[in-house]
C-alpha cells in the first residue's frame, strides 16, 4: 500500500512541476516581444537563460526550455493548447 502512496506522490510532484512550465511557456508566449529582445540581445544561450529568469521570474529548467522554444509555440493556436494543458493539469491536481 505504501507503494501506491508514494507513487501517488511522484505523480503529485510530476504535474506541479509540469505546471510550473507551463505558467513560464504561458508567461513567455503572453510576453513574445520582450522574449524575443532578450534573445536578440543575448551572446549566448547561457545569458538568455539568466535575462529570461530576471524577467519572467522564472527557475533555470523553465528559462532553458523557453529558450529551446521553436517559433510555431508562439502562435496563437499554440498559445491556447498551453492554456488548455494548464487547465486539465489544474484540474487533476484539485
Amino acid at each position: 500500500m505504501a507503494m501506491a502512496s508514494n507513487d501517488d506522490g511522484e505523480q503529485i510532484w510530476a504535474k506541479q512541476e509540469r505546471l510550473t512550465l507551463l505558467d513560464a511557456l504561458i508567461a513567455a508566449t503572453s510576453r513574445r516581444d520582450e522574449v524575443f529582445a532578450v534573445l536578440s540581445r543575448s551572446e549566448d544561450p547561457e545569458r538568455a537563460v539568466s535575462e529570461l529568469r530576471q524577467l519572467l521570474s522564472i527557475e533555470e529548467i523553465p528559462a532553458r526550455a523557453i529558450v529551446d522554444l521553436q517559433l510555431r509555440r508562439f502562435t496563437s493556436g499554440e498559445r491556447q493548447k498551453l492554456a488548455d494543458m494548464r487547465a486539465e493539469l489544474l484540474s487533476e491536481l484539485d
